[in-house]
């Protein structure tokens, strides 16, 4: 591995050059390559994994607009906000991407005030899943993503 590093370094005119990390935003695969290569490392966000997290809050959402009775609290909004994700992600409009988890995440929190504690469960996991989403958006704004 330290023979790659020299001949990357060697194209990159004696200073070190960048090397890629492409990862689901853990740490541990840049500190491997860094570790690896003795040089920086741009880590780079892959679009599969971040569609999942966006699918994840999606299947929430979906789990908590089917509960039985239906919520007191409409839903719409948060809905409609769901569904932006992936374009707002994918535009990298990753602040509006926050604002709105912490919209949707509001509006459900209320929900579960309005409702009897079946919603709850739903609610918690949906809270969890936007909480996700939103450390990674946070991640997305300090690396690239493919």
């Amino acid at each position: 591995m330290r023979c790659c590093a020299r001949r990357c370094r060697t194209r990159a005119g004696g200073r070190a050059a960048r090397s890629p990390a492409i990862s689901d935003a853990d740490p541990a695969l840049p500190a491997l390559v860094r570790s690896a290569t003795g040089g920086p490392v741009e880590p780079i966000l892959d679009w599969f994994h971040l569609s999942m997290r966006v699918h994840h809050v999606e299947q929430a959402m979906r789990g908590l607009c089917a509960v039985e009775p239906p919520l007191l609290a409409p839903l719409g909004h948060a809905q409609a906000d769901v569904e932006r994700l992936r374009h707002l992600l994918w535009n990298g409009y990753h602040e509006k991407v926050c604002e709105a988890l912490g919209r949707i995440m509001s509006w459900t929190e209320t929900a579960t005030m309005l409702n009897e504690p079946a919603a709850e469960a739903k609610v918690g996991r949906l809270v969890a899943r936007c909480t996700q989403l939103c450390s990674y958006a946070a991640t997305l704004r300090t690396t690239r993503a493919r």
